[in-house]
């Protein structure tokens, strides 16, 4: 990896940790910064969708997932939040920003109150699926590790990890 790149990638994380992110660091695509190989390296990146720049006069509940995802936090849209080898990453607008699900363990989550446009990452290792599927269970999407979609969560209801590909 050259010494340009590195100092983008160092300088990415140093302000996730400060709770700032700068979205000229890093271009908006969800492309591998380098192949994984430890588990404690970032491979891939997501990007925070924006919900409506002016709050609705009646607010939406905030999404969420039964069981609960690994982790779910809400980012300013624009956002880039690293999505971790292992996990599969979901971005959800929401407000002038969004929530981002990291899904780490196989099965299968209800979404409640995800509506529009969002971003959805696959960095779970070997042949592990993340899968979208529709009010009755069948499936309408699937991603492979290293897959990103951009969909619109509407007819979704359900996200299914399984060990086995698309």
């Amino acid at each position: 990896m050259s010494l340009v790149r590195r100092t983008v990638v160092a300088a990415t994380a140093l302000l996730l940790s400060l709770g700032t992110v700068t979205t000229t660091l890093i271009s908006a695509n969800a492309s591998p910064v380098e192949p994984s190989r430890t588990p404690d390296r970032v491979a891939y990146y997501l990007r925070v969708p924006s919900g409506p720049s002016v709050a609705p006069a009646i607010a939406l509940p905030e999404p969420t997932t039964s069981p609960a995802a690994a982790s779910r936090k809400w980012y300013p849209g624009g956002s880039l939040v690293p999505c971790e080898p292992g996990y599969a990453c979901a971005g959800v607008p929401w407000g002038t920003g969004g929530f981002v699900f990291k899904f780490f363990s196989y099965g299968t989550y209800r979404l409640s109150y995800w509506h529009g446009s969002g971003d959805l990452t696959n960095a779970q290792t070997g042949t592990a699926a993340v899968r979208t599927l529709d009010q009755n269970g069948v499936q309408i999407g699937c991603r492979n590790p290293g897959g990103r979609a951009r969909p619109s969560w509407d007819p979704v209801w359900y996200i299914r990890l399984t060990s086995y590909g698309c």
